[in-house]
């Protein structure tokens, strides 16, 4: 009886060891929990951001800078612009990797780099959902990270005003978070999307007359 339970022990010592050996994180890939834990790693997600939401010349569409002489069924509009059944911009890929970096940005040890790129992806969200409503007019909104499996992906669309009231929340909330901030400094891992907003007019040196009476035009004497 003493050798039977000498050799049960053994037997679970070894299935424990083998448990523990088999179940190792795959050297061939980065999981989730293993990133997002530097600046580098929140810059190097967030960097396809910039080229995949953002133009990438004036020229490659129709728009304020260049209008061809052939207008497009988008710029005709009425009857001529409708919505595709397939493609024509209903792509959730961008959303996703947004989302994700929102979901795992608290990883990071470094807080600051938290706020900042917090602040950078809601920007991109309200950038990305703008462009969704502009196309198609009602969408769903998502703001958590969604798997293929998950039931969500099939929900009815909500209104353009949910939309637009979740977009101004994520601007406010990445304008007052106070990542969204000119650096003085050339270090690229700062977001940069601040330096690319078109800054306010320069005020007139010209002074304005204090007194409350018009001043007084002259007149051409011939």
């Amino acid at each position: 009886m003493k050798r039977l339970i000498i050799l049960a022990a053994t037997l679970i010592a070894g299935l424990s060891a083998c448990d523990s050996l088999l179940d190792k994180e795959p050297l061939d890939r980065v999981t989730q929990f293993d990133y997002f834990k530097t600046r580098s790693d929140l810059e190097l997600f967030s960097n396809p951001f910039y080229d995949n939401l953002l133009d990438k010349t004036p020229y490659d569409e129709q728009n304020d800078l260049l209008v061809q002489m052939t207008l497009s069924d988008v710029l005709y509009g009425g009857d001529k612009r409708t919505v595709p059944n397939t493609g024509g911009g209903w792509s959730w890929g961008n959303l996703r990797r947004i989302n994700t970096l929102l979901e795992y940005v608290d990883q990071c040890e470094d807080k600051k780099a938290v706020t900042e790129y917090t602040a950078l992806a809601k920007f991109f969200r309200a950038a990305f959902y703008f462009d969704k409503v502009k196309r198609f007019g009602d969408v769903p909104w998502y703001e958590v990270q969604l798997g293929s499996a998950d039931e969500a992906l099939y929900k009815p669309r909500d209104s353009r005003e949910l939309i637009m009231t979740n977009m101004i929340k994520d601007i406010d909330e990445a304008i007052n978070s106070g990542g969204l901030t000119a650096s003085t400094s050339k270090d690229m891992t700062t977001p940069i999307i601040w330096r690319k907003l078109p800054r306010p007019p320069k005020r007139s040196s010209t002074k304005v007359p204090t007194s409350s009476t018009p001043p007084k035009l002259r007149t051409r004497t011939t």
